[in-house]
């Protein structure tokens, strides 16, 4: 199973629909392809919120990115 990288469904329906037929089927090696994919796709997440929080902290950290982004582009008025 290690050498198995389950891919992610990127269309939330499709995705359902898809981990509904392998829950159903009961096949043990489908449905831990589908909790390691899910187990990933979390860890990327997590790595994503863990690099914004990083840039929002390297900008001063008392405002997020974007809004720190907006201020630079539209002064206050």
């Amino acid at each position: 199973m290690p050498d198995e990288n389950p891919n992610w469904i990127a269309d939330e329906d499709d995705r359902v629909r898809a981990y509904k037929e392998i829950l159903l089927t009961g096949n043990h090696r489908e449905i831990i392809k589908l909790m390691k994919a899910l187990y990933r796709h979390r860890e990327k997440q997590d790595m994503r919120d863990i690099l914004l929080f990083q840039s929002s902290s390297a900008c001063g950290g008392s405002e997020s990115v974007p809004m720190e982004a907006g201020t630079a582009v539209f002064p206050k008025l």
